[in-house]
């Protein structure tokens, strides 16, 4: 199956981002942390790595509709394994006890996202994920059905 070429965001004109089924890439190494929530509610959506917001929105899209949500880029830090985990990466197939886990079930934020995440918004610049939702369709194009 051909790749879908997606438009980069603004911050890197000039670069284009393939879009596989079951895979991101693009040609280099650039991607950023991205806090995701609901614009109306506030409401946890996730923590996404990405190359742009245009991908952004596509991982969003996996799990809630991208235009209903915000994001802040996350500053240097890190989800922390605080004991032992029971799990190792990459994970393992055990299918007597379902989804394997991943290791992070119990993980803690590190020092500067705990501060960013509880200074309400005063600590993070949120942003409509709308725009780079509305570039993601346009750049599916047309969907045709056979």
């Amino acid at each position: 199956m051909p790749a879908l070429r997606l438009p980069a965001d603004r911050s890197t004109p000039g670069q284009r981002i393939s879009l596989e089924v079951g895979s991101l890439q693009r040609a280099d190494d650039n991607v950023k942390a991205y806090f995701v929530r609901k614009a109306d509610n506030r409401e946890v959506v996730g923590l996404f790595v990405a190359p742009s917001v245009v991908v952004l929105a596509a991982l969003v899209d996996e799990c809630c509709d991208p235009n209903i949500c915000e994001y802040a880029v996350a500053q240097a830090g890190g989800l922390i394994v605080p004991d032992v985990a029971a799990s190792k990466w990459p994970l393992g197939q055990d299918s007597s006890a379902g989804a394997p886990k991943t290791g992070l079930e119990d993980a803690i934020l590190s020092q500067q996202w705990q501060d960013d995440l509880t200074q309400g918004d005063s600590g993070l610049e949120w942003k409509p994920l709308t725009a780079a939702a509305r570039a993601m369709i346009l750049a599916l194009g047309p969907r045709t059905t056979h």
